[in-house]
């Protein structure tokens, strides 16, 4: 009896995964809309579908030859959309991962942000914008006092991100369309200052990152004040309630001296921590194709999240 993999997506960032699968005595069924995607090489059979084309996926795997009992795993390191089909077709297969409610709804800004609120995460002053009368309306409500910055409902797309203050807003010139990132609008979201951060838990540990720099943070005084803050026992817990306990997830915060507050949450693959493997010689691509096929794996420069302050 073969043992297959489905692959979603075979550009040159995905390569590295799919030699990795292949080391691994497993066979690749790689789709992919693009006819020449580099990973064709690393594939034992491909279908050009893309990751979005979740019908016609679907529809695939019930007609063609393979059966439940001959497909292990579904994978993809692509973006956060690719995770939905992964799912669906997870689910066609009888095979366990995360519910493709919860991916679509952490791609949904305006479901978690209610998340958020839900868990009692703290987040900036949000206002849903549909169309420029409402955006207008906000402007006058809150007079821009501060900055603040309209950002698209849907997806992580950093097309639609405008810094909205009294000075430049009528000369703002801004797309009111919608498509795959505006779902419905924009959200207007007050600035928060502070420092701007990355922090990724798996496994109840952190590894974290400042945006501004892209370095790894090991300050204890500075990790001290977010323990105080109770900052990852919160992310933890939104973690939870999206079952994203299989994926590295992501968070985008900003800490100021006596506050914080999230604004984004991300599944994909972080980019942040494949730099520093690379950097320090260790097999990101071996040990993340693991996590995702289920088994217990150990990530370097995650650390453990305790109650108790560090020395």
């Amino acid at each position: 009896m073969s043992n297959w993999v489905i692959c979603l997506g075979g550009s040159v960032n995905q390569v590295p995964y799919l030699k990795e699968i292949r080391k691994m005595n497993l066979k690749i069924f790689l789709l992919d809309k693009n006819k020449d995607a580099p990973g064709i090489e690393f594939s034992d059979k491909f279908e050009a579908l893309g990751y979005d084309q979740i019908n016609e996926l679907e529809e695939l795997v019930k007609k063609e030859f393979f059966d439940s009992n001959k497909i292990n795993y579904v994978f993809s390191a692509s973006s956060q959309f690719a995770q939905v089909a992964v799912s669906v077709l997870s689910d066609s297969l009888n095979l366990n991962f995360v519910d493709k409610r919860y991916i679509s709804s952490c791609l949904d800004k305006k479901v978690f942000y209610k998340i958020f609120s839900k868990v009692s995460a703290p987040y900036p002053k949000t206002v849903l914008i549909k169309n420029s009368d409402d955006l207008q309306y906000a402007i006058l409500e809150e007079n821009l006092k501060c900055n603040w910055y309209l950002k698209s409902d849907f997806g992580k797309s950093p097309n639609y991100i405008y810094k909205i203050n009294k000075n430049n807003f009528n000369n703002t010139n801004i797309f009111w369309g919608r498509d795959r990132y505006l779902s419905e609008g924009y959200l207007l979201q007050k600035e928060f200052q502070g420092i701007h951060l990355r922090v990724n838990i798996l496994n109840n540990k952190f590894c974290m990152f400042n945006h501004a720099d892209n370095q790894l943070i090991e300050d204890a005084d500075f990790i001290n004040r977010l323990k105080k803050f109770k900052l990852f026992e919160k992310l933890i817990e939104i973690q939870n309630y999206f079952n994203f306990e299989i994926f590295i997830c992501k968070f985008d915060v900003i800490v100021s001296n006596n506050d914080w507050v999230v604004i984004d949450i991300g599944i994909d693959p972080p980019s942040r921590i494949l730099k520093l493997y690379l950097n320090n010689d260790i097999n990101f691509y071996k040990l993340y194709v693991k996590l995702m096929f289920g088994e217990k794996v150990e990530f370097p420069f995650f650390k453990n999240i305790a109650s108790s302050i560090l020395n």
